[in-house]
């Protein structure tokens, strides 16, 4: 009875609002320059390319798993982490001076389920772009 009433309450914001539709994944190329445009001279962000991650509110998993993961920076974005549907990817903000565990990352996207590709990151000249830890299975 719980579940039906829930389903009552819920569908007619699913009728008007619509199901979000999933972006199409974009390419390499595509995704890099997107990254660029967000992270550029940001010495205290990350994104991580999240293949599958194409849709927003599917990702709702990605942001509370990678939210929990130390010296993530509540302060900024939604509780330290944006997801870009777009191009696929998750901004993690990271606190000033602080290092993020890469693996503690990769796993968390995993345990979402998703597959973590790439990191992004700011050098200080430019965003470099490289394969990230691969998580246990």
């Amino acid at each position: 009875m719980k579940q039906l009433l829930i389903l009552f309450l819920f569908l007619p914001g699913i009728v008007l609002c619509g199901i979000p539709k999933p972006h199409a994944e974009v390419s390499d190329t595509v995704r890099y320059k997107g990254v660029q445009r967000l992270i550029e001279g940001k010495d205290n962000v990350v994104a991580v390319f999240a293949k599958g991650l194409v849709c927003s509110s599917c990702g709702i998993g990605v942001r509370q798993h990678l939210k929990r993961i130390e010296n993530v920076d509540h302060t900024r974005f939604k509780k330290g982490v944006e997801l870009n549907a777009q191009i696929q990817v998750a901004l993690i903000a990271v606190k000033e001076g602080a290092k993020l565990d890469e693996a503690k990352v990769s796993q968390s996207i995993y345990d979402a389920g998703y597959d973590p590709v790439h990191i992004f990151e700011w050098d200080g000249i430019k965003v470099v772009q490289r394969d990230i830890i691969q998580p246990k299975k």
